[in-house]
């Protein structure tokens, strides 16, 4: 059973690596992968994993992330080639185990090795050690404490791979946030004495990996939702865009920067604890929603005729801001999104204040009409839509029959997804003004496209 583990995980790698069909073959029998026909080279490399494999271990992949196979190419000392970096588990101990090989003639040479407890390998990163050069080797790991996880970061020197760092975290972020090519690690954990979330940042000198500072989070933000990287205008460093759970409900968002080699999280302005100008009531990550490299944090405002912010019915425009020193500086955009129904439209700018939106699931097909409010109407027929007054609707057709409804429908088409069919239409309406062409309806409208991303890596 360990020399099928062993030719399993090279014929995953060999394939990986893009060798020819000729060298390397599948059989399906057990579903087992095997190697009938390796040249010298890969015989080399399947001694030395069965070597590893005696020892007791079986292969292991991480849970999450890019680099989730058992074994991997990487360039970790910088020299052009790459390593192979396999990952093993412990069939008793429970024990994780990586060994980093490289290709010297026709062997393969061990560089080093690691060991590693952990409730499950949750997920692996290779951040850059120096602009152009070698790479360390972070590995996250679960623990029994389902909000918290565990990160060591190993170097390779010529003594082997060195434990250059090993820390606690609820969030983790890598990327060159100062712009000198080389990655920073950035853990957030809770600060007990503090009473807030922090953010420390950590980078490679040499082949140490030391503290550079820390910030505080706002003392609002409960929990990370999402960590995103943007540009600095003006400056080579990066800033790091933090969206979290606030406790008084909605999202929040820290701005983390550089300044002069410290870390200062700017929409902490005037000596605040919170960051109230980038507080909204939507669950709304930001977003670099005009494609500048910078993103835009979506500031909320109630629709005509909605005016309790708690109400699940509720519909809000966003205006997607531009922050510069902690600040709102401009609106990029203004948009009306429908996460639920994973779709966004931008805002008509001459729509303004005027428009109003209302939303409703009728036998299978979600309907949003646009329509301008009645004012001379009683409060629960302020957002009647009537023959004259709605400027665009748009529908979703979901279920089997979903195709057979659109087609009866009369509606136009706007997009196809896996399980619904987008579609709209321009009602005639008294509103000149406010009108929009058929050409605007499918430019303004957008998918909210569902992120993949890696937890820690950028």
């Amino acid at each position: 059973m360990k020399k099928k583990f062993a030719k399993a995980l090279l014929a995953a790698w060999c394939l990986g690596a893009g060798l020819l069909l000729a060298a390397c073959s599948i059989e399906s029998g057990d579903g087992l992968a095997s190697l009938p026909r390796l040249p010298g080279e890969y015989l080399a490399l399947q001694q030395k994993v069965d070597a590893i494999l005696d020892k007791g271990y079986v292969p292991a992949v991480a849970e999450s992330g890019a680099n989730r196979q058992a074994m991997q190419l990487q360039d970790i000392d910088g020299d052009g080639q790459n390593e192979i970096v396999s990952f093993y588990r412990s069939a008793t101990s429970g024990e994780y185990a990586v060994y980093i090989h490289k290709r010297q003639g026709d062997d393969y040479v061990e560089l080093g090795s690691a060991r590693g407890y952990g409730k499950y390998l949750r997920e692996v990163s290779y951040p850059r050690l120096q602009s152009g050069g070698a790479r360390a080797l972070a590995l996250s790991w679960g623990t029994e404490e389902n909000a918290t996880a565990g990160m060591t970061v190993h170097t390779l020197g010529p003594g082997g791979l060195t434990e250059a760092l090993a820390a606690g975290y609820s969030s983790s972020y890598i990327t060159d946030i100062n712009g000198d090519g080389a990655d920073e690690i950035g853990l957030i954990s809770f600060d007990r004495a503090g009473g807030s979330m922090v953010l420390t940042l950590y980078g490679f000198v040499g082949l140490q990996c030391q503290e550079l500072d820390l910030a505080p989070l706002s003392l609002d933000a409960k929990s990370v939702v999402k960590i995103s990287r943007g540009a600095s205008p003006g400056r080579a460093a990066a800033s790091l865009y933090i969206d979290s759970i606030s406790a008084n409900g909605g999202y929040v968002t820290d701005i983390m920067e550089l300044r002069s080699g410290s870390l200062v999280n700017a929409a902490l302005g005037g000596g605040s604890l919170r960051s109230a100008a980038t507080w909204r009531p939507v669950n709304i990550v930001c977003q670099d929603i005009d494609k500048d490299g910078i993103p835009e944090i979506p500031l909320a405002d109630l629709l005509p005729g909605y005016a309790d912010p708690n109400a699940a019915d509720s519909c809000w425009k966003l205006r997607w801001t531009k922050f510069s020193g902690g600040a709102p500086q401009s609106v990029a955009m203004e948009t009306y999104h429908a996460l639920a129904d994973s779709w966004y439209m931008r805002w008509p700018d001459q729509w303004g204040q005027s428009v109003s939106a209302l939303r409703k699931n009728e036998a299978g097909v979600v309907k949003t009409a646009f329509l301008v409010p009645n004012e001379e109407a009683p409060p629960e027929g302020y957002l009647t839509p009537g023959e004259e007054n709605v400027l665009l609707n748009v529908w979703i057709f979901t279920g089997d029959n979903r195709q057979d409804h659109f087609n009866a429908s009369g509606m136009k088409w706007l997009r196809t997804a896996d399980n619904a069919i987008y579609a709209y239409s321009l009602p005639a309406n008294c509103y000149p003004e406010l009108a929009l062409t058929d050409e605007q309806a499918v430019n303004y409208f957008n998918a909210v496209a569902t992120e993949w991303a890696s937890e820690v890596y950028s």
